[in-house]
């Protein structure tokens, strides 16, 4: 085999094992992200902006994807992906830092405060639940427990649930969990309505958190009809802005994907289209 792809906890020891080998990174419009459930008849827990960001506030993203993630994965800042016309992470509204202390100030003004076991509470509810996550994903394994670490530090509890992709979706489109770690693939053109409109609710959408804010179903409807690019992609940032703000879900890394080649492939350029994306040019050394 010439071409293989490899699981980013695994480019070491490829590379340890085979070193004659070419490990190529490259961006992609995939991405992991944290859906909070905001049905309160789901769960009472993320109906309120201010929670939402507090748990993004509690995770340092940088540390995971340079040490979980080897450096294979981008800290997201903002929604829109590197390969979206309208990645623009400069123009971002709301970083998500690692900030415990502003985490524990906000879930305070929410009115969660620490009970006497340590675990928040409001109004006779514990802030503690469930993080459903897919069974297999060496990543995601290894980053759950850092979650249940991270957020138990600003008086959350985390019991993480590992499930079988097909269990985790239907759960995910039934809308029946607390939270969930999941991916997701955005397209290259940067509309994201079919994760985030008040109408994308599955099945008719991938909404399965539930958000809804007017202001983004318009923005949504002008960029679909805006044929000006610029124009375009600024209705898309600030679009975006909206939903990174509000937390619409926890957008953790944008994610590369890794090959590894043999030495005799020439002119091979893995891309966002994919692996055999540059085939046409390339030519073997026999």
């Amino acid at each position: 085999t010439d071409i293989a792809e490899v699981p980013t906890p695994l480019v070491e020891s490829v590379q340890e094992g085979s070193p004659e080998l070419t490990i190529t990174a490259y961006d992609t419009t995939k991405f992991s992200y944290l859906g909070f459930n905001m049905d309160p008849e789901k769960s009472p827990l993320f109906v309120d902006i201010p929670v939402r960001q507090a748990m993004m506030y509690a995770l340092d993203r940088e540390l995971v994807a340079d040490e979980i993630l080897s450096g294979y994965s981008i800290r997201a800042d903002g929604m829109q992906t590197p390969l979206s016309s309208a990645y623009a992470p400069d123009q971002t509204t709301t970083i998500y830092d690692h900030n415990p202390d502003l985490a524990r100030q906000l879930l305070d003004e929410a009115g969660w405060v620490e009970g006497s076991d340590g675990v928040r509470e409001k109004d006779g509810v514990r802030f503690s639940f469930e993080l459903l996550f897919q069974q297999g994903q060496q990543a995601y394994g290894l980053m759950v427990p850092y979650f249940q670490q991270a957020w138990g530090e600003i008086g959350i509890e985390m019991s993480p649930v590992e499930q079988p992709i097909t269990t985790l979706l239907d759960a995910a489109n039934a809308r029946s969990f607390q939270a969930l770690l999941l991916d997701f693939v955005w397209f290259v053109d940067g509309d994201q309505g079919s994760l985030f409109r008040c109408d994308a609710l599955p099945p008719n959408g991938f909404n399965q958190v539930g958000y809804c804010n007017p202001e983004f179903d318009r923005l949504n409807d002008e960029q679909l009809l805006e044929l000006d690019v610029e124009r375009r992609n600024q209705l898309l940032i600030e679009q975006s802005n909206i939903v990174n703000d509000e937390v619409a879900i926890g957008m953790l890394f944008f994610d590369q994907a890794i090959v590894a080649s043999q030495p005799r492939l020439h002119n091979y350029a893995p891309n966002g289209y994919g692996i055999l994306a540059s085939l046409p040019f390339v030519w073997v050394e026999e």
